[in-house]
């Protein structure tokens, strides 16, 4: 038995017992401490005698006596432990820890001393499982290189068994399959679960096999379920089975008994789950006299009758004991309105055919520059958005997409007749290249239906489809002798006939990753991407193997296009232009001189106006506000204040002043529709970017800086995927922890305010991009998608989470005691789908329509459908706005963010009106998106209030948003650096 011992000396023993790992660098950690009586999505474990549980909280393992009391904590550090299960005698606990710097391993842990060995040592183990006599443990060897997109959520496995007193290891399933449990039968026998996907479906089902004695396997049972975990009968009479009708629906999941060798499945309990989308069930557990199933549920601890169904809580009291990493601080954002600068990124530079013109993109525009000296000039007047501006090859036109109010446009503009023509209209576009005749321009085109590549006909618009495409960068072109279509798809460049229909053939075949492939004029040449870097190779008649290729550059790679005679490649890094040979001589600079304007705006005396006051928590009384050089001046009494020169006054007849809004959670990225009209138009006058394309979200924010300008001001992050990635190339690609260290630094010198890690990550990575982000500077942001994913993120110390669903207690205190941010995202899990199922004309609103393309609303309104599979129960939507209410009760900070696909504007609001749903009172709403927003991304000397000195953007509304949240919505102007905007006026129905 295990007797209390003080914390001090759990710590010293973990640390005497286990190898360093730079997870446990105690000088950069904190202790945090507190009591809590729930427990999130536990792994539970029953003694043989019956008299014990183990079961998991925080990542960490816990005792308590069967009939409850109070949880003694058994682990500690900043580790995650898992998947406990007792030794046959009791004496130990196999269990499955990342202490040792891995994905995960199996460890022993002595009952009686307290001391763990570890047992394996693979890249990442799971589901231990005690031989009957103790001297050995099966577990699955999850294997990540052979991870698949599409089934991410189901990592490829062996199983594998290790002899406890040799250590010597065996493999005993078939080839890598998408095994996830493994289980002794009472006589010794293993049995395993694998996942297996219908064709032609999404639908997932669950095959248990069993491997005799001699080794031979057979299929015991086909269930038309995913299940997760699979428990023997004590009696070797049947199966206890963890079963999900669907991996994606939440509130579908529950335990089956399956009788063997045949029977009718039988319901044990329901195991509810308001996260649709976690990884991994709960381990549950069943008593040796087979009377009684252990399990966790809704924040409690369960015992289950197995005779008649009927449960039981059983209550607990846990001191819990927590190290982790302290969140990094963001950096002051410098936020200027007064101060022109020269662009921080130039996009898509291209050289004229005769080389003697330059166009590129800066600030969102397209520019063009004589290379002969001159400045750079804008083609195009106007506010929309222009990108992949690309020359004919005769050099007299130059296609581009433009984008203004969301709806894109691919254009020809011709340089003698300086006239403009459409060629494609209401979709989105990108990857632009013309046909080596100069008679088609080529790109691809995203709807419903998904990407293609289409030929449009310059002279008159006619489309051809050419070849499907992927979400990998796909960047489309036709060989110099017009034979061939090149395109790249899930890392590799492949060509098609045009001549012919046939299937696609490989040109290259890599062992990393390439992107945005493309083949010089003259077919000699081939460039690529690896994340920023530009890698080259000549072409033959053999495909290209990676010991062929070679980098040219480290940057430059998202932006770069051959000269017109391939000898060379034409690149920006930041605001600087190279021309880099391809064969000898180094990269020259090519100058651009440019400086991006910011206007001042004028003074402007606001009358009768009612300010927002956090403090006293309601508005003033009536005052004045002055507005000068882009900043509020002061609020008060006129009468008491000498007001400039040319000053403009504006009578706001009592109307409420709030701070600008922030959406702490919106894609702003050119391969979707931007449509950045629409957040200013809503009183967004602040962005957080989780993930986009750093050039372009740097573009942006060059726009945004722009007072004049209806964008609002972009706080962005750079998102990191794993290999291989789950939402295509469109973001750095983390190949292992060098390269992690690599683009950490870049993210830095880039300018990113953050970094964002995405699932398809690797512990091990992540836990390398968090420490050299807090040696840099950089907070880093979480993918919430289940209870295991926030325990480890907010011990490696992520400033904020996305998403994450189902909350009890003790998530909800330690992120409180960690200080780690949640943004919800509310209208993502359900909301949104439940707002227009109750109010249907939200999506009529004239405003609404007005900023949002026709092709985005087809493409979105298959979500509102009456699909089964996407309809949100009540309750699991009750369940959502608790968690929500008890996060802001326990004092965790959360954030008010979108995240809603190509709407803009609106669904922020939407996201407050949820949070006043979930029992949160509308002024603690409009702190977390200002004030409290501001703080989190280093702007709140600037921004979040409205106080003298900061900046003037403010939001004025006809009525009081703290009497109803929906009044935020009733906006009379909007002020974004003392510019003023009229929401009406700026809606393009209205122009």
């Amino acid at each position: 038995m295990l007797h209390s011992r003080p914390i001090w000396f759990a710590l010293v023993l973990v640390t005497l017992v286990l190898p360093n790992t730079s997870a446990a660098q105690d000088d950069d950690l904190r202790i945090i401490e507190f009591e809590t009586s729930e427990v999130t999505a536990p792994d539970v474990a029953v003694s043989p005698d019956g008299e014990w549980l183990i079961f998991t909280m925080l990542g960490h393992l816990f005792r308590l006596p069967v009939e409850g009391g109070e949880a003694e904590q058994l682990t500690f550090g900043p580790y995650y432990d898992t998947d406990p299960v007792f030794s046959p005698d009791g004496n130990r606990v196999a269990f499955v820890s990342d202490r040792d710097g891995s994905e995960g391993n199996v460890f022993l842990l002595d009952v009686a001393t307290g001391q763990i060995s570890q047992l394996t040592h693979e890249p990442w183990a799971g589901r231990p499982s005690w031989s009957p006599d103790g001297q050995a443990i099966v577990y699955l060897s999850f294997v990540r290189e052979a991870f698949r997109a599409e089934t991410w959520h189901s990592m490829p496995a062996a199983v594998r068994r290790v002899h406890l007193a040799t250590r010597e290891l065996e493999t005993l399933s078939p080839p890598q399959r998408l095994f996830r449990s493994v289980v002794h039968l009472p006589d010794g026998r293993v049995a395993w679960t694998l996942i297996e996907r219908e064709k032609s479906s999404p639908r997932l089902t669950t095959r248990i096999e069993l491997m005799s004695a001699e080794g031979t396997v057979r299929t015991l049972r086909v269930l038309g379920c995913y299940s997760d975990r699979v428990v023997a009968s004590p009696k070797g009479n049947g199966l206890y089975c963890h079963c999900a009708q669907s991996y994606f629906v939440p509130g579908s999941q529950g335990l089956l008994f399956i009788p063997l060798p045949d029977g009718d499945e039988q319901p044990v309990a329901d195991v509810s789950s308001r996260s649709g989308l976690a990884p991994r069930s709960p381990g549950f557990a069943v008593d040796r006299n087979n009377r009684t199933l252990y399990v966790g549920e809704a924040g409690r601890l369960w015992k289950v009758s197995l005779s008649d169904g009927t449960r039981e809580p059983i209550p607990f009291d846990a001191r819990v004991t927590l190290q982790v990493q302290e969140p990094t601080t963001p950096s002051k954002l410098a936020l200027d309105p007064r101060t022109s600068q020269r662009p921080r990124s130039i996009l898509s530079p291209r050289l004229s055919p005769d080389g003697r013109r330059l166009v590129f993109v800066a600030a969102g525009y397209i520019w063009q520059q004589p290379l002969d000296g001159g400045l750079a000039r804008r083609l195009f007047e106007g506010s929309a958005l222009e990108w992949e501006p690309v020359f004919s090859p005769d050099g007299g036109q130059l296609a581009f997409v433009r984008d203004q109010y969301g709806k894109q446009e691919v254009r020809v503009f011709d340089f003698a007749s300086r006239q403009t023509r459409t060629l494609a209209a209401g979709l989105s576009y990108l990857g632009l290249s013309w046909s080596p005749d100069g008679q088609q321009v080529l790109f691809v085109q995203r709807s419903i239906s998904g990407y293609q590549v289409v030929a449009a006909r310059a002279s008159d618009g006619s489309e051809e489809t050419l070849a499907s495409a992927g979400r990998w960068s796909p960047r489309p072109h036709i060989s110099g002798d017009a034979r061939w279509l090149y395109s790249s798809a899930n890392g590799t460049l492949y060509r098609r006939p045009l001549a012919e229909k046939a299937e696609p053939q490989p040109v290259t075949n890599l062992e990393r990753h390439l992107s945005d492939g493309l083949v010089s004029p003259t077919g000699k040449w081939l460039a690529f991407r690896r994340n920023t870097e530009i890698w080259v190779a000549t072409l033959g008649h053999d495909l290209v193997r990676e010991e062929e290729v070679r980098q040219l550059s480290p940057e430059g790679g998202d932006t770069f296009a051959f000269t017109p005679d391939g000898t060379a490649l034409v690149y920006a890094v930041g605001h600087r232009v190279w021309r880099h040979p391809l064969t000898d001589g180094g990269r020259k600079e090519i100058a651009i001189r440019l400086e991006l304007p910011r206007a001042t705006a004028p003074p402007v005396l606001l009358r009768r106006l009612r300010v927002l006051d956090f403090d006293t928590g309601r508005f003033g009384p009536e005052a004045a506000l002055l507005i000068d050089q882009g900043r509020i001046r002061w609020i008060g009494t006129e009468a008491n204040y000498e007001l400039p020169r040319e000053v403009s006054i504006v009578d706001a007849r009592g109307r409420f002043a709030i701070p600008g809004l922030f959406d702490m959670h919106a894609h702003v990225s050119h391969r979707y529709v931007t449509y950045a009209e629409a957040f200013l138009a809503y009183g967004i006058t602040s962005v957080r970017v989780p993930g986009a394309w750093h050039t372009w979200v740097s573009a942006l924010s060059d726009r945004g800086e722009e007072p004049r300008d209806a964008v609002p001001r972009l706080v962005s992050g750079a998102f990191f995927e794993g290999l291989p990635p789950v939402l295509g190339d469109v973001d750095v690609l983390i190949e292992d922890g060098d390269n992690a260290k690599t683009y950490v630094h870049r993210a830095k010198a880039w300018g990113a305010d953050f970094i964002k890690v995405y699932p398809s990550l690797s512990w091990p990575l992540q836990r390398t991009i968090a420490e050299e982000a807090q040696r840099v500077g950089l907070p880093v942001a979480g993918h919430g998608t289940s209870a295991e994913e926030v325990v480890r993120s907010v011990i490696l110390g992520f400033a904020v989470l996305e998403h994450y669903s189902e909350a009890s207690d003790d998530i909800l205190q330690m992120l409180a005691a960690a200080g780690t941010r949640w943004n919800p995202t509310l209208g993502v899990k359900g909301g949104v789908i439940q707002l227009v199922k109750d109010e249907p004309e939200r999506l009529k609103d004239p405003k609404f329509r007005a900023f949002v393309s026709e092709a985005c609303f087809s493409a979105q309104s298959a979500t509102f459908s009456d699909n089964g599979a996407l309809q949100l129960r009540r309750d699991t939507w009750d369940g959502e706005l608790a968690g929500v209410r008890a996060a802001h009760n326990r004092g965790v900070k959360l954030h008010a963010g979108s995240d809603w696909g190509c709407f803009y504007g609106a669904p922020l609001h939407w996201e407050l009106e949820f949070l006043v749903e979930a029992g949160i009172p509308p002024l603690d709403v409009l702190r977390m998106a200002t004030q409290e927003a501001a703080e989190a991304v280093g702007a709140e000397d600037e921004l979040g209030t409205l106080e003298p000195g900061k900046l003037a953007d403010l939001v004025l509304l006809d009525k009081n948003p703290l009497e109803d949240i929906k009044n935020t919505q009733s906006i009379w102007r909007v002020i974004k650096g003392g510019w003023m905007f009229d929401p009406e006026a700026m809606r393009p129905d209205r122009n």
